[in-house]
């Protein structure tokens, strides 16, 4: 019943977007195999499908801003829904959902890119980030790199415990304000 459900949402997504996120996330994708802290993750992160952009939106729009808090500057939010570069970024990338009941987080790879890793705010401190990262690590086989606003030392910090470094510093800009950011890069092991 598993494989015939999983083929008709690989085949067929489009039929799937009265779905709830709640109900995809228990029964899509159970293949990703992860462990993290000696909990088995496998059931916890899949492969978005579009039914799941509005809980993906809204996790982005509740994040992204948190990012960018170390600022001197105060940034306004540009919704990921009009910030075509940044959306474009993200949707041409593999999109994977920290899933467990509910869609707390995702991840986005671009070949050794993560492009994106937001977490709900609400979840924050539950190691959801850390299984994200993980994943991605365990599913990239080439050296990986990652951009964070210099100023956001917590996701630094993070992205070093797991063996990342500062590799540049440049200015980029968030809706139309400066913003220094690095380039981490992970040796691929």
């Amino acid at each position: 019943m598993r494989e015939l459900l999983r083929n008709f949402i690989t085949q067929s997504p489009h039929a799937l977007l009265p779905v709830c996120s709640a109900l995809a996330c228990r029964l899509i994708d159970k293949s990703v195999v992860s462990t993290f802290g000696g909990k088995h993750i496998s059931s916890m992160i899949r492969k978005y499908i579009e039914s799941d952009f509005e809980r993906l939106n809204e996790i982005y729009n509740s994040s992204k801003l948190d990012e960018l808090r170390y600022e001197p500057e105060k940034f306004e939010l540009l919704s990921l829904d009009r910030d075509e570069k940044r959306r474009n970024k993200i949707f041409e990338s593999d999109i994977y959902l920290y899933c467990d009941g509910e869609t707390k987080g995702f991840i986005a790879i671009y070949e050794s890119e993560i492009r994106a890793l937001f977490v709900c705010p609400n979840y924050r401190g539950d190691g959801i980030g850390q299984a994200l990262l993980r994943f991605a690590l365990e599913n990239i086989s080439s050296d990986i790199c990652l951009f964070v606003a210099h100023s956001n030392t917590p996701a630094i910090v993070l992205y070093e415990k797991y063996g990342f470094k500062i590799s540049d510093s440049f200015v980029t800009e968030y809706n139309s304000k400066q913003v220094m950011a690095c380039k981490m890069v992970r040796a691929y092991r």
